[in-house]
């Protein structure tokens, strides 16, 4: 049978073509390899019946069975555990006894969603491709973390954007090549433009309009050079199906010299640990019945699932520069190391537009830009937006308040070893965590409240190591089910009884916190096979 997504697909391609280059550039195919090319890897595996899977995460080791999420019987009723009473008080022999019936789960397509084909982690979302952790949006092709979006594609980050190609960030419109931009339209080849219409090759400004290497054109003239450099672009897509990176032309910059700017570093505000170590200290005696103190001891516990930030040193100021972790393979991967800055120091580059005679003639070829663009060609993959305060060693934040290293901070307070929490708070070593309050090593998850080690789970609280539950309440050790309480491996206790066990377990995992400062389980090896 024909697939339902491809031509409406087809169509989104089509029209998001002619949006941003004018023309149609030929089959949506042809574009895939480079379209995934700001992705990061994705993993897919066969279920049980061997239909193939595609998984939200690489975390899920490869002796683990896996289920596509259709396959999944949510109805289904488990018998209880044949354990014995000191099996069932350790976490190995509940693990091994619960093993058969742990299965994750790929494919995930959730609430009123069509149209999705080779993606996983979608909800409410129509006509999805080849895309990861999507949500209330609708022709979507190689993405991921897109939310209230339309017409997206190849882009690594898009919030409420439309008609975006190759690009990361919030508030697109019309965009190719933005990278880490903020409310910008009908604009080419930015990185950290904020508040930006009709810009093209620039860095690090704001309130810009009709401007190419940061510096402003009158209307005509900046529209003729758009035209010309636009329509090169789109040449050379349709002949090679792919163009080249904005990251190129700011790592070909490096050779060419700097922008002769002298910064000084900003002064930085202390951080203040107190907030952030009470909050951590709070999630852990309610997760575990015990304050835990000294958050950054505790640190290889919570980056083991999380996309660790990397730094590099600004050229400008020599001041540590936070890059997310699930980013940082654009600047390992085009080699901007030398050349990356933070907001503040790209917005004074902002401010300093190259010459006019200098883009007489200007071509879009990339060692050609970089001639030309050098002294303004830094790569920012950092933004400051809305109030935020009290935060130490982090990127991407949008009104927070007292987190420590992560990225994506959005609507947040008192988080840690993150990356996008948003509309949260005591949130710890997580991924992709929204609506949720204290939890530690939680992804891919929505409403959860104190819950530890939790993956791809929504409207759950008081749950230890709980893979695709919806629900589910008081529990342990539950894979693919629904609407249960008190329940260890899918099965309902006893709430005496399930008291018991979850009390000797939680103990378990105390002593081991305690004196290792990490424990050995994790939601993404509890249910691998040894």
């Amino acid at each position: 049978m024909a697939s339902q997504v491809n031509p409406a697909m087809e169509k989104a391609w089509n029209d998001t073509c002619r949006v941003l280059f004018g023309e149609e550039l030929g089959p949506l195919s042809k574009y895939e390899e480079w379209l995934r090319l700001y992705l990061l890897p994705t993993t897919n595996a066969k279920s049980a019946s061997g239909k193939e899977t595609n998984l939200t995460t690489t975390n899920y080791l490869p002796s683990s069975t896996f289920a596509s999420f259709d396959e999944v019987d949510f109805s289904k009723k488990y018998a209880p555990l044949p354990l014995s009473i000191n099996e069932i008080k350790d976490i190995d022999g509940i693990a091994e006894a619960c093993r058969e019936r742990f299965a994750y789960a790929g494919n995930i397509i959730l609430g009123n969603s069509s149209g999705v084909e080779r993606s996983s982690n979608v909800i409410d979302s129509h006509f999805v491709c080849g895309s990861n952790i999507v949500s209330d949006s609708k022709y979507v092709g190689f993405c991921t973390e897109t939310r209230y979006s339309d017409h997206c594609f190849g882009c690594y980050i898009a919030v409420e954007s439309s008609y975006a190609m190759k690009s990361g960030g919030g508030w697109h419109s019309r965009a190719f090549e933005c990278h880490l931009c903020q409310n910008v339209s009908d604009s080419y080849y930015c990185t950290g433009a904020q508040d930006c219409r009709d810009c093209m090759f620039t860095f690090g400004t704001r309130n810009g309009r009709n401007m190419i290497g940061n510096l402003a054109l009158p209307r005509e003239k900046y529209l003729a050079l758009k035209k010309k450099l636009v329509s090169e672009i789109a040449s050379k897509l349709k002949s090679d199906g792919r163009v080249f990176s904005l990251f190129e032309v700011i790592s070909l910059a490096e050779k060419y010299g700097g922008s002769g700017l002298r910064l000084k570093p900003e002064p930085q505000p202390p951080f203040k640990p107190e907030p952030l170590e009470k909050a951590f200290s709070q999630t852990c005696s309610l997760l575990f019945g015990r304050k835990m103190a000294g958050i950054e001891g505790f640190a290889p516990l919570m980056r083991k699932n999380y996309p660790d930030n990397v730094f590099a040193n600004s050229p400008l100021t020599g001041r540590r520069v936070a890059v997310g972790g699930h980013i940082a393979h654009l600047m390992k991967d085009y080699g901007t190391e030398n050349r990356m800055l933070d907001q503040t120091e790209a917005w004074k580059v902002g401010g300093s537009p190259v010459a006019e005679e200098k883009l007489a003639g200007m071509r879009a070829e990339p060692e050609e830009l970089a001639r030309i663009l050098f002294p303004v060609a830094y790569a920012m993959l950092d933004t400051d937006f809305g109030n935020n305060a009290n935060i130490k060693d982090a990127t991407i934040m949008i009104d927070s308040s007292d987190c420590l290293n992560g990225s994506s901070f959005v609507k947040v307070k008192k988080c840690a070893y993150c990356h996008w929490p948003r509309e949260s708070e005591g949130i710890f070593g997580s991924n992709a965590v929204f609506k949720s309050s204290f939890c530690i090593n939680c992804y891919f998850s929505t409403n959860l409240t104190r819950s530890f080690e939790c993956d791809n789970c929504e409207n759950c609280a008081d749950g230890y190591f709980l893979h695709n539950c919806e629900n589910v309440n008081d529990s342990m050790f539950c894979f693919n089910v629904k609407n249960l309480r008190n329940a260890i491996g899918n099965s309902p206790l006893p709430p005496e009884k399930f008291k018991s066990v979850k009390s000797a377990v939680i103990s378990q995992l105390a002593d081991e916190l305690e004196k290792k400062k990490d424990v050995r389980w994790t939601i993404y090896n509890v249910g691998a096979k040894s």
